[in-house]
């Protein structure tokens, strides 16, 4: 999956969680995503993904997340 993101004057209105919720129903398997912003780390441990490491280069935190 590439990066994909929800103009702001259409977030917190559950657009970014269906694009999301479509993509996982086609999704076999485990899920792993990769994110360098804090609050995509949240959006994808609230659906169901859990933290696995995180790590800093460059000055930038990383964050890595799996779903089984």
């Amino acid at each position: 999956m590439g990066p994909f993101a929800v103009l702001p004057d259409y977030q917190s209105n559950g657009v970014g969680s269906k694009l999301f919720e479509n993509y996982l129903s086609r999704l076999e398997g485990i899920s792993y995503f990769e994110t360098f912003a804090p609050y995509t780390s949240s959006f994808y441990q609230n659906r169901e993904h859990k933290l696995i490491k995180t790590s800093e280069a460059l000055g930038i935190k990383g964050y890595w997340l799996r779903r089984d």
